[in-house]
């Protein structure tokens, strides 16, 4: 059997075996949220529209089981599903339709974790690599509207050529933020020093076939709180196997007392010559009783990602109004994607996103 095998039989055992285990003095929580958008994309041709999920933070529904053990260690268990929905990441002209698909897919976490106080963390299962959200520092609070994933946006659509004629090249493959995702993987996260700590974890995806890789990847991060700023940053270094590197940087600060805030995030392929820089910078202020109002601004700059020699641009602008009475957030975006070539170059395609969230 091989290393993955192992690991995930470890896994399923203690993840099955663990509630049996626990003291009666563990605590069950449910949470989740529902997040709806209609979304409508002009490729310089048409304009087509669809409602479906939006995937800048996608729905999701899950349960946490939470009881102390020795020395003051807490063990967990987390179990997460999305509801298998059309998210706007897939939108395309061929593919509009709002369906829900119940697979493992739909799987985001199953996992086990031990917080030790004085040791850190460890996680055993389906869940988050220490480089996921590594593009994703961002004190906005436009997130729900826009973010460092443009790509959530209309993902499936395919840029034409200047004459109209069909690229084949989508916006997913022009613009990436070469992100880490959810893998099942083990995962160290050190304690936290004076708002720093360091993280690692080794993975494979099992919730899709065909992909037989090995994951690696160490991150380290900072989030500090002080009384005029909150700030924070992550910097993640990852391994796909001998085929794949990325290094990304992201940090995000955000001026309390007037709600101004700023992001930037910048990630380089290490075996190709794939590069991005993107900036945000927004506002938070309280305009309705209701909740805090936060548009804010982006520019993507990426070079060399749908192609050698490709330069992929995107800016776009969004708001979040929050409904605290409801636990509800309401959130519209517009962007523009720009693709341009050494040999070719592309209509720009626009895409508005408007929709909301609702958590429970």
């Amino acid at each position: 059997m091989s290393f993955s095998g192992n690991l995930m039989g470890i896994a399923m055992s203690a993840l099955v075996a663990m509630p049996a285990c626990a003291q009666s003095v563990g605590q069950w929580d449910t949470y989740g949220q529902i997040n709806l958008g209609a979304l409508s994309v002009a490729d310089g041709a048409s304009t087509d529209a669809f409602l479906g999920e939006n995937s800048n933070v996608p729905g999701r529904i899950g349960v946490w089981f939470r009881t102390p053990v020795d020395a003051g260690a807490q063990l967990s268990f987390n179990l997460e599903a999305g509801f298998g929905m059309t998210g706007s990441s897939g939108f395309s002209k061929h593919d509009k339709s709002l369906d829900v698909e119940i697979s493992r897919r739909a799987l985001r976490k199953f996992e086990m974790i031990v917080d030790m106080p004085a040791a850190g963390r460890l996680s055993l299962g389906q869940g988050s690599m220490a480089s996921d959200g590594s593009a994703g520092a961002d004190l906005s609070g436009t997130g729900l509207a826009h973010q460092v994933a443009v790509a959530d946006t209309g993902g499936g659509t395919a840029l034409l050529r200047t004459n109209g004629t069909p690229s084949g090249t989508t916006i997913d493959d022009a613009f990436s933020a070469l992100d880490g995702l959810r893998r099942f993987r083990v995962r160290y996260d050190s304690p936290i020093l004076n708002g720093f700590q360091a993280s690692a974890a080794y993975g494979q995806e099992v919730l899709r076939r065909g992909n037989d890789n090995d994951y690696y990847d160490v991150a380290f991060s900072y989030s500090g709180d002080t009384e005029p700023f909150t700030a924070e940053a992550k910097l993640t270094y990852e391994w796909v196997g001998s085929i794949e590197e990325n290094l990304v940087f992201s940090a995000a600060v955000l001026h309390k007392p007037t709600g101004l805030n700023a992001a930037f995030a910048t990630g380089r392929e290490q075996i190709g010559p794939g590069r991005y820089a993107y900036l945000k910078l927004g506002i938070i202020r309280d305009i309705f009783a209701v909740g805090s109002t936060a548009v804010s601004v982006d520019y993507y700059d990426g070079r060399n990602i749908a192609f050698v020699g490709s330069a992929s641009k995107a800016m776009s602008i969004g708001v979040v109004q929050k409904i605290d009475p409801w636990n509800m957030d309401l959130f519209l975006a517009h962007r523009t994607f720009a693709l341009a070539g050494d040999a070719e170059n592309f209509q720009d395609i626009d895409a508005t996103l408007l929709g909301a969230r609702w958590r429970f």
